[in-house]
């Protein structure tokens, strides 16, 4: 099966069988993963590009071990919420299908002709598609301080306008940052718990680890598991050896 159709078949799975409105970055990365690299993804044309790493940063999940029971009914909020905001932006520009075709400047002028929910919805989706152009040309430039800046913008922006993060997530990512050697951190998936992802100077990454989790351990008596993270390819067909004889069983 092409990968792009497992990809698409996977997604669908999960938006008409289980019924969450999902989109298709995880389902994507799962098979175009590409090792020591970034992928990103146009989710209308569903191409991609390949955006290597610099080998002088580490990623390193810290995983919050919470999951506050708001992500499914959230998650659906979030996408009607987007959608009104295209239909308000519609009202002046009928060639707009998504966000994805307002730049922030554009959204600007709707502060105050657009309810304020869906505004700051918007806000934080235009904003974020630009960071992850800014991104991968910083990426591209080796700059790894500018790469960590707009990690945390991107979290502020999740934070205040998405408003998708939990107490425990903003003291990682506060955490994260006041320590030494860490460019930036943001929150990663769905949002109200799970995981935030640091990036980290190598050199640093085992004092780091050793000191998010004092500090996580000591604010809610928790001890995060921490993964330090190597990108790698996507998942593949496991070819069965035609000598393996599998034990027989009784």
């Amino acid at each position: 099966m092409p990968k792009l159709d497992l990809a698409l078949l996977c997604q669908r799975a999960e938006r008409n069988f289980v019924g969450m409105p999902c989109g298709i970055m995880d389902q994507y990365i799962s098979v175009f993963g590409r090792e020591r690299a970034a992928i990103r993804i146009d989710c209308r044309s569903l191409d991609h590009a390949v955006v290597r790493l610099p080998r002088e940063a580490e990623f390193i999940a810290i995983n919050t071990m919470v999951k506050h029971d708001l992500g499914a009914s959230a998650y659906r909020n979030r996408v009607a919420e987007c959608t009104a905001a295209v239909a308000a932006v519609r009202t002046r520009y009928a060639d707009v299908g998504s966000l994805r075709d307002v730049a922030s400047a554009r959204l600007a002028e709707f502060d105050g002709a657009m309810d304020p929910v869906p505004m700051k919805r918007a806000r934080h989706v235009t904003t974020e598609d630009e960071r992850v152009e800014a991104f991968l040309a910083a990426s591209e430039a080796n700059d790894l301080e500018r790469m960590g800046k707009l990690l945390v913008a991107s979290h502020r922006s999740l934070q205040q306008d998405y408003e998708v993060s939990c107490e425990e997530l903003d003291f990682l990512v506060d955490t994260a940052v006041s320590l030494p050697g860490v460019y930036g951190a943001r929150m990663t998936g769905g949002g109200f718990g799970g995981c935030v992802v640091a990036m980290v100077d190598p050199e640093h990454a085992l004092s780091f680890q050793a000191a998010v989790s004092h500090a996580y351990q000591n604010r809610f008596n928790l001890t995060p598991d921490i993964y330090p993270c190597r990108p790698s390819a996507g998942a593949g067909e496991v070819t069965a050896d035609p000598e393996f004889r599998s034990p027989r069983c009784g």
